[in-house]
């Protein structure tokens, strides 16, 4: 009996797997033209190829896979979103190897490729040309190679994915913290913290290359003076104006995903909203919520019985789940620079700690299986259900204006709200004529 019942999540957790690779692939270069907030990564990526000056609003190594992938195959939309495609499929890799390392257990690692591979927020961003999947990606990587790290070489390739992922967007910083607790507390040899040096030095050597692409100048001093200067702006970010900021206790909803495509012909809707599957979304947000209150509630009757001098009852249980801890403190990181910043936030800041969040959900589904087999039998059915209900608003699958907003059953959660003008940001006077540039 169990080992049919074995196959039979292998199976369906292959199966949705292979659908999520569909609903990223298809239709990819369709709108044709720039969509959404494209144009911000795609013109710097042209600006790359053609060797003009522009300015840049992130570290330049998203957009230079863009522009590689531009030279290879055609400066289409397909090609735009070539990079974020692949960057989606890693995802859902990266999220399958993490719950292994995690959890120990191969029915853990299926469940979160395939909840990672089924959800919609990930196949939005697996299907246009912004940077917040790839960021995910490099972030799980970095994960992947430091938890439960015993050499140093796992630790000098986490240190290679934090530095190339700061090459993509500052906030991968965040994972410095394991990168260096692991290996003073861990079982990695100690020494192998000094390796944490590779990650400045492969950021370096990336931003290096974009500003030589653009013939500036592109030495050490030239590279922590372009970064001083994007940190600066960045930091300037708080007005608090856009429609669609969301601020980090509206995530476990979530109240404002975003509206990335969306059009109407003659009754058919095809959308693509950030939007993803609701149940796994509240499930992530109570396995968090569930793990910090074991977590501070043991803190809390340790911390007593030691004063006490005396063992509680919850004590004698012997330590939390070392994934689980594991899983919840990843999730943290990339939230807690929006908790203690006034930084604007959106939506999209939250990918990466969802896929940590979603990683916990698999561990603790597994684990309900083993124990208890209908509940976690049950938890995993309606989850899938639920993906296969909700993908056509996040894939642009055609629908019925009906369809469309039974899916999306919040007036909040399909509002096509229109862009408002563009906030004015300073730009270096050597960087505005560029701007121009096709």
């Amino acid at each position: 009996m169990r080992k049919r019942e074995n196959l039979l999540l292998a199976a369906l957790c292959v199966l949705a797997v292979g659908i999520g690779v569909y609903l990223r692939a298809q239709r990819l270069g369709h709108p044709p033209g720039l969509a959404w907030d494209e144009h911000h990564f795609v013109r710097t990526a042209q600006n790359y190829v053609s060797g003009h000056h522009d300015w840049n609003d992130h570290p330049p190594l998203g957009k230079l896979l863009i522009a590689q992938s531009i030279v290879w195959f055609g400066d289409t939309a397909s090609s735009w979103r070539a990079p974020m495609l692949l960057s989606g499929l890693l995802n859902v890799v990266l999220a399958g190897v993490l719950a292994a390392r995690l959890f120990a257990g191969w029915q853990a690692a299926l469940l979160a490729a395939a909840f990672v591979a089924g959800d919609g927020f990930f196949i939005a961003y697996s299907r246009t040309a912004l940077l917040d999947g790839m960021v995910a990606t490099f972030m799980l990587a970095t994960a992947c190679a430091i938890v439960r790290a015993r050499s140093a070489w796992e630790v000098g390739l986490a240190a290679v994915m934090l530095g190339l992922g700061c090459s993509v967007k500052f906030s991968v910083v965040v994972m410095l913290v394991p990168l260096v607790l692991v290996p003073l507390f861990g079982r990695a040899q100690t020494w192998s913290v000094l390796l944490a040096a590779l990650a400045p030095v492969s950021y370096f050597l990336v931003y290096r290359h974009g500003l030589a692409l653009q013939h500036r100048p592109h030495g050490l001093g030239d590279v922590l003076a372009a970064t001083r200067e994007l940190y600066d702006h960045h930091s300037r970010l708080t007005d608090g104006k856009h429609v669609l900021i969301s601020r980090w206790y509206t995530w476990f909803v979530p109240m404002k995903p975003v509206p990335m495509r969306y059009s109407e012909v003659d009754g058919v809707v095809r959308s693509m909203s950030s939007m993803g599957n609701p149940l796994l979304w509240w499930s992530a947000s109570l396995a968090v919520l569930a793990t910090a209150t074991s977590v501070l509630s043991t803190a809390w009757l340790r911390l007593r019985a030691k004063v006490r001098a005396r063992p509680t009852p919850l004590e004698t249980l012997g330590v939390l789940d070392s994934g689980e801890l594991w899983a919840l403190g990843l999730w943290a990181l990339p939230v807690l620079p929006w908790v203690l910043s006034d930084r604007d936030s959106y939506i999209y800041h939250y990918l990466p700690a969802y896929g940590f969040a979603v990683v916990l959900v698999a561990g603790k589904l597994a684990r309900l299986i083993e124990e208890r087999r209908r509940a976690g039998w049950l938890g995993v059915g309606v989850i899938a259900l639920a993906s296969w209900w909700v993908s056509p608003v996040n894939a642009e699958i055609p629908l019925s204006r009906q369809g469309y907003e039974l899916r999306l059953w919040l007036p909040a959660w399909r509002r096509p709200a229109a862009k408002p003008k563009p906030a004015v940001v300073s730009v270096p006077p050597s960087a505005q004529r560029s701007m121009l540039a096709p």
